[in-house]
């Protein structure tokens, strides 16, 4: 509150005044200007600056004053006076104010984001903030994305198809399809910000993912100051033990530098029981007779554990340009026990057969990647270049044993074991440039370079009655694919209707080599091929998130040199 003392001005003559403009030396209307007695400093004295600027401040006695001159979202300025005399008029000048960008507190607007948007080229579900997502992995929580499906086993398909492709943050980093089920199983679904999904990816991506892309986007917080969470949960599936999952996560944050690190580790039981009656009938005839009938009971057992980490680095070199450094880390194991009963009744002639076939199997399947990219911020639209580099190796490892026990009929008995090995390993480079213009454009354009290495090693073996084991398949399998590419693509988006073009030029090379015998040669096959991808697609957007899309067909290729050499080595 401004107290006014007033006092007669015939009394006391004595007048302060000056003028008052901004930083455009535009005349101030309705600025405070106040005096302040330095020695009572209870004594305020004040005046309000008219149309001109001007203002006047009467009625002050001889003494020394501040003259304070302010406005709400201005820096004030101060001047020092001294009356001689309670005759004495002080002109004080013109003063100008300059706006203060740092008088009001930073206003923080918190809301939360629509769960699903639709971007130029994709569908970007946010789920951040969705409630079941807390304590899930990130396999429960794709099961609820539309045109997402997920199997018993956490295979994943999009649009009832399984060959998608699944980065997390725009890379594969080591994902495969041997071993992104079990991958996904131990991911946080905590530590995911996003959901992309790419059902018609353009030119920019690799062709490989035929059915589309399923992008995770991680989050990063940019809060400052470091702070961290800790989660517990459990999980029960009837029939089976309780589970039990724990997450922690640590950021770091300052002008300089984000760290972020994520751990998770997740134990789960499940378990499965089914059965089926078949019956067989003689076709043609009048009256079907049943010439036999099939009984299956089945149940199964299923446990895995595993353990996985995610650490990184941003360092923000200025406002423009920031190098990242992250890597990722999975291990765990799982096993499996199912068993199936079968009883057969033949009746041409009568008869009867009882058997069971059990398989139980163990696994293991740690992997890691690492990667370096450089990040350069051209605009605030969103433009951007971008450039990095991930090394990738992930291993698995699994002892399968099969067996058939007869207890009445002619089904035959055997005893089997099956080891299987493999391991993946790549490299992946890319540079990406994007230009954002118009609010609702996009052109994008950039080069890509992979190199990958799958090796497969299996062996099968026969139990004998002596307790020997017999060698009945052994097949080694090394695949090198060599990947060279450019691209470039054009979106836009007007109103409802949204557009995507592009082309992509892809040099490919690989060599496969598969040998059944351990001393044996292997037998290697290399092919070499360049091929032009084209992409188009055209959408419109009707009410109640209906759209229609058209699209070129993934067929729609053109090869432009195929050579292949066949060999023993």
């Amino acid at each position: 509150m401004l107290l006014l003392i007033t006092t007669s001005a015939s009394m006391y003559p004595a007048i302060v005044k000056g003028k008052i403009v901004d930083s455009n030396n535009v005349a101030f209307e309705f600025v405070n200007a106040t005096a302040t007695s330095t020695t009572d400093p209870g004594s305020v004295y004040g005046s309000i600056s008219d149309m001109y600027g001007e203002f006047s401040i009467t009625g002050l006695v001889a003494g020394e004053y501040d003259v304070v001159i302010s406005f709400i979202g201005y820096k004030a300025e101060k001047r020092r006076i001294a009356l001689k005399s309670i005759n004495e008029t002080i002109d004080v000048g013109t003063i100008k104010l300059y706006e203060d960008a740092q008088m009001l507190n930073e206003v923080e607007v918190v809301g939360q984001a629509s769960q699903m948007r639709f971007d130029i080229d994709k569908k970007v579900f946010n789920v951040d903030q969705n409630l079941a997502s807390s304590g899930a992995s990130a396999t429960d929580m794709l099961e609820n994305i539309p045109s997402v499906d997920v199997d018993n086993d956490g295979n994943i398909s999009l649009r009832n198809s399984s060959n998608v492709e699944i980065w997390i943050n725009g890379k594969p980093s080591g994902l495969t399809e041997e071993n992104r089920a079990q991958i996904l199983e131990q991911m946080p679904a905590g530590t995911i910000q996003a959901v992309e999904v790419i059902t018609n990816p353009s030119a920019k991506f690799n062709p490989e993912g035929t059915a589309g892309v399923i992008n995770l986007v991680l989050k990063k917080d940019r809060q400052a100051g470091y702070f961290g969470s800790v989660s517990a949960g459990t999980s029960y599936n009837i029939g089976s033990l309780p589970g039990a999952n724990v997450g922690a996560n640590f950021n770091y944050n300052s002008k300089f530098v984000d760290f972020y690190a994520n751990l998770g580790f997740r134990y789960r039981n499940m378990s499965s029981g089914s059965f089926t009656d078949r019956y067989s009938f003689t076709p043609g005839t009048e009256h079907l007779d049943t010439i036999s009938f099939l009984n299956t009971n089945s149940e199964s057992l299923r446990n895995f554990w595993g353990l996985f980490g995610r650490i990184g680095a941003d360092f923000h070199i200025n406002d423009k340009n920031t190098i990242s450094i992250s890597g990722m880390g999975h291990g765990g194991s799982n096993n499996s026990l199912s068993v199936n009963d079968y009883t057969r009744i033949d009746f041409h002639p009568l008869d009867t057969t009882l058997y069971s076939r059990s398989n139980s199997n163990n696994g293991r399947h740690p992997s890691y990647s690492v990667a370096l990219d450089y990040i350069y911020e051209i605009d605030s639209q969103g433009s951007e270049f971008r450039t990095g580099v991930e090394y990738s190796s992930s291993s698995r490892s699994g002892d399968y044993y099969y067996q058939q026990t007869s207890q009445k009929g002619n089904e035959p008995e055997y005893n089997q074991i099956q080891r299987q090995d493999g391991k993946d390993q790549g490299t992946i480079f890319r540079a990406d440039y994007t230009q954002k213009f118009l609010g609702t454009m996009k052109l994008e354009a950039g080069l890509y370079g992979s190199w990958q290495q799958r090796i497969s090693p299996s062996r099968t073996w026969n139990e004998q009655t002596d307790g020997s084991n017999l060698l009945v398949q052994f097949n080694d399998f090394d695949y090198n694919e060599l990947i060279a590419a450019m691209y470039a693509t054009y979106g836009a988006k007007f109103g409802n209707f949204s557009l995507s073009a592009g082309l992509r030029g892809e040099y490919t090379n690989t060599r496969v080599g598969t040998r059944d015998a351990e001393n044996a040669r292997y037998d290697m096959t290399t092919r070499s091929y360049w091929q032009l991808y084209p992409t188009f697609f055209a959408s419109y957007m009707f009410p109640n998130d209906h759209e229609l899309q058209a699209t070129i067909p993934d067929a729609s290729t053109v090869r432009a040199d195929d050579s292949s050499t066949h060999s023993a080595t």
